[in-house]
Parts: structure tokens; sequence; C-alpha cells
């Protein structure tokens, strides 16, 4: 399942703002290059600025809040229950029909 936060008919760069309301271990990899990984605390925050994709691993999904911005649009993201562990890329992908789309999607 995939979640659709922005279209058009062009791919452009997007921040991912993460904001913690609680303790969590985040590992971020954007656009494929090497993984930070950080332990956070209430009140912190992390900010990334990616062209394609970025792919966040998260503890305490509950603990987060996501909320991505592009192209003068902002979107927050559902995360996910306290204490849960989850995994989300959020890429550009290209449609059939040249349309491109910013998604988040659930990775196994």
């Amino acid at each position: 399942a995939q979640t659709v936060l922005f279209d058009g008919m062009r791919a452009y760069p997007f921040t991912v703002e993460v904001n913690f309301r609680g303790a969590t271990l985040l590992r971020v990899s954007p656009d494929g290059k090497d993984t930070e990984e950080n332990y956070y605390t209430t009140g912190q925050r992390v900010t990334k600025t990616v062209n394609n994709k970025i792919r966040l691993w998260v503890s305490n999904a509950y603990a987060i809040q996501i909320q991505v911005i592009g192209d003068g649009k902002s979107e927050k993201i559902d995360v996910g229950r306290p204490g849960q562990v989850m995994v989300k890329d959020i890429k550009w992908i290209k449609d059939h029909d040249g349309h491109y789309k910013l998604v988040v999607l659930e990775v196994d």
C-alpha cells in the first residue's frame, strides 16, 4: 500500500522534518547515501532535504511526527503505534502515464 503526498509533471527536491515527542532510535538514509543513526528524545528535530528518496527506520513509531515539505506544499504523515518498529520509504515514482508521485511506502 502506498500513500500519495504530491504529484505533478516533474520530481523536485523535498524536505522531511521529524519531530520527536518521545524517546526513539531513528536511522535515515537520504538518497541512498550513508545511513545516519542517533537516539532522540522529546523536543528534538531532524530535518533532511533530499532529491529522490529517503528511508526511515524508527524504533518507536508513536514517538515521532513526520512532515514532508515540497514545492510550497506540506503534508503530515501518520506514523504508528507506541513501541512499533517500522521502516518507511518516501520517494518519487514515475507513473505509466509519465506523471510523478511522491509516495510513502511501508517496507516489510
